[in-house]
């Protein structure tokens, strides 16, 4: 007796902590399976939201004909399939789920072996098809799909895509206040009356209740965010900046990246988009710095995370991101985020950023060097190099700024190199001598098999860079000559 019932004790304890470890490998996510069938010579991208509980395991890639490949998720969440010469699918997954992926020469096809079942959730009584109507009679006054003009079609590596120009009318968003007050209003209706019904679900479990929530949310902020691009309206910044958006639950939401992003582009920023480089530039050191007045506790390390991850993107100085970083690390001792950021920002945290390829160089003094050379030799001066063509409308339209920028630094340590992709010698050296490139003034040889132009990513001109002394890139996409932050940026480092 004494012996069954150590027994029974024994067997309740492994019990215990079988449920244990299972709750908590439920709380850490399992693995969605996914079967590939590949009839194509593309590669297929499995992919789904990025955010604060899925930031290193979002996308896989198969480039097999036949595979399997497992994707760890935690709860709920929309995965998207595609390649490059198909539109991508979608289907809703959940952790221990199997996909079956169907990849043609024109389409991708996935469907879930378990589907979940969604159909019910929104009943179409006659109250809410009259709601839905009204909200699309009063969307079609301010805006509507151009249907005079062909869709917008475009390709990526691993997708093709296209969206609908849409014909706006901009007036009517201050002549018809009204009716655009009753838009929001009723925008807002339809959104409380999806959230109330799928709160008051009781055939779904839980965690996909939670989800719906959290995607009916993103879907709000989607409709009013296009309202706010079209109107720029106070009310409806208002409306996006609010705790129905902006709250302590956000940094659970799967879209949380969709609506952080933008707050902090649209509120917490404070310096406008600089358009001066070869490709826009938000002041994402300024998210970081600022975002304490505006965030707290997880979110607000999360928010200044994703500033981290956006000053990489922007080409944001060496200096300034190993200087958030540390602050960054310093402030949250965060072991997810740090992986996650030593991963993606290693090449600027470890110095590595500087050019791994000479560029062969033919100067208008008729010698060729390498771009080493030249910044070898201008080792203890701020380097401002300049890509430009006798052919680029842009870049000789900006020269005389660059020119005046030149003689403002004159007598400081800063070389001026002006580094041209001309094919043509003749009508660069032509371009030069209307331009007055008399000195530091080049024809790049190698452009078509340069590592380093491929590095830096050269695919427009003008496009500026800036490094500082001893050859180390501060910023691969530096202000233009006509911004007052490039003379900031230059005065900086010539200390």
């Amino acid at each position: 007796m004494k012996f069954s019932k150590q027994l029974l004790f024994v067997l309740n304890l492994i019990l215990l902590l079988s449920n244990a470890c299972k709750s908590q490998e439920e709380k850490k996510g399992s693995n969605v399976t996914f079967i590939i069938n590949n009839e194509t010579n593309n590669s297929v991208l499995i992919r789904t939201e990025q955010y604060y509980h899925n930031l290193q395991n979002n996308e896989i890639i198969s480039h097999k004909k036949n595979d399997t490949l497992r994707l760890k998720i935690n709860g709920y969440l929309y995965a998207y399939f595609s390649h490059k010469d198909a539109y991508a699918d979608t289907v809703l997954i959940a952790s221990n789920d199997t996909v079956k992926i169907h990849a043609t020469a024109a389409s991708i096809q996935a469907a879930n072996v378990n589907p979940h079942q969604l159909d019910n959730f929104f009943s179409a009584d006659a109250l809410r098809k009259s709601n839905n109507f009204k909200i699309d009679s009063l969307s079609r006054l301010f805006y509507s799909i151009n249907t005079k003009l062909p869709a917008l079609k475009g390709y990526s590596e691993f997708s093709k895509f296209q969206t609908y120009p849409l014909k706006v009318n901009r007036p009517a968003f201050v002549a018809k206040n009204a009716e655009f007050s009753q838009l929001r209003a009723m925008l807002y209706q339809d959104y409380m009356y999806k959230i109330k019904t799928i709160s008051n679900s009781a055939d779904h479990p839980q965690p996909l209740i939670t989800f719906l929530k959290y995607k009916t949310n993103a879907d709000y902020y989607e409709k009013l965010s296009l309202l706010f691009n079209l109107s720029n309206s106070k009310s409806v910044a208002d409306s996006l900046n609010s705790r129905t958006f902006i709250n302590n639950d956000l940094i659970n939401n799967p879209y949380c990246n969709k609506i952080l992003i933008p707050f902090l582009k649209r509120k917490v920023i404070v310096q406008k988009a600089d358009y001066s480089r070869s490709k826009e530039y938000i002041n994402f050191k300024e998210a970081y710095d600022y975002a304490p007045k505006f965030l707290q506790g997880d979110l607000l390390k999360y928010a200044r995370y994703l500033s981290l991850e956006k000053m990489m993107e922007y080409d944001e100085s060496t200096v300034e991101i190993k200087k958030r970083y540390t602050d960054f690390n310093n402030l949250y001792k965060d072991l997810k985020l740090d992986a996650s950021l030593k991963q993606k920002l290693s090449g600027i945290i470890n110095d590595k950023m500087q050019a791994i390829e000479d560029l062969v160089l033919y100067g208008v003094n008729g010698k060729e060097t390498t771009l080493r050379q030249v910044l070898n030799e201008a080792k203890d001066k701020v380097v401002y190099i300049d890509f430009w063509a006798s052919w680029c409308a842009p870049c000789r339209e900006a020269m005389p700024k660059s020119l005046s920028l030149k003689k403002e630094f004159e007598n400081k340590p800063v070389l001026f190199l002006y580094l041209s992709i001309d094919k043509d010698r003749l009508k660069w050296e032509e371009a030069s001598g209307i331009e007055g490139l008399a000195y530091n003034n080049y024809q790049i040889l190698n452009q078509y098999n340069s590592k380093f132009l491929k590095q830096i990513a050269l695919s427009t001109i003008p496009r500026y860079m800036l490094y500082g002394k001893n050859g180390v890139i501060i910023n691969k996409n530096a202000p233009g000559p006509s911004s007052e932050e490039i003379k900031k940026l230059i005065n900086n480092y010539i200390k």
